[in-house]
């Protein structure tokens, strides 16, 4: 019998991994029950889009077990040269929810595929005493985090967004944590602007 049960959940597993899966996301009510925006609902990059809004596709042969993390100079240039989106984790060391989105979020296989596939992904604690290179300017940490957020940070974790740095500069940031499946959302809406 355990011989049978573990065989099937190893079919299960393999199989998922050949096909591709895609996922629907569904629009959300709000208190009022249409789908307008209230003032507490969780919009993305400055729209009126909403989190949940987004739809997901992602290739399962893409799936990569370790998500590979850039420091900003390295990841900046990486993104320019490769006409990839460049995602900046803000976070510190005292933040326990950037913990939790590094332990669930960053960690999970779709996310981590994604990622790979589209985008540059950088590590960045404002905290640290480094200096850190913008087109030129040079920027302590602090100056960095209120270039990335246009003078207006979100606090930690914050996800910052430069949806096409290979051309210009345009930017935008999802405060707070994102379980996957949000974030997979969060990141088609990313894709999405840099076009």
């Amino acid at each position: 019998m355990k011989k049978n049960f573990f065989s099937g959940i190893i079919k299960v597993w393999v199989f998922s991994l050949s096909v591709t899966i895609v996922i629907a996301a569904c629009g959300t009510k709000n208190k009022s029950g249409d789908n307008k925006l209230d003032e507490n609902s969780t919009t993305v990059l400055g729209t009126d889009t909403p989190v949940s809004e987004a739809s997901m596709v992602t290739e399962a042969s893409a799936l990569s077990t370790e998500l590979k993390w850039y420091d900003f100079e390295e990841g900046m240039e990486k993104a320019q040269k490769e006409n990839k989106a460049l995602l900046i984790d803000a976070y510190t060391d005292w933040c326990g929810w950037c913990k939790v989105m590094d332990k669930e979020t960053y960690k999970d296989a779709k996310v981590i595929a994604k990622l790979n596939e589209n985008f540059v992904a950088v590590k960045f604690n404002p905290e640290l005493d480094k200096k850190y290179n913008v087109d030129g300017t040079v920027k302590n940490g602090e100056g960095l985090l209120l270039w990335l957020a246009q003078g207006n940070p979100g606090g930690f974790p914050t996800s910052y967004f430069v949806f096409n740095p290979s051309k210009n500069m345009q930017r935008a940031m999802q405060p707070g944590y994102l379980p996957p499946s949000d974030f997979l959302k969060l990141l088609d809406m990313v894709l999405a602007k840099k076009g």
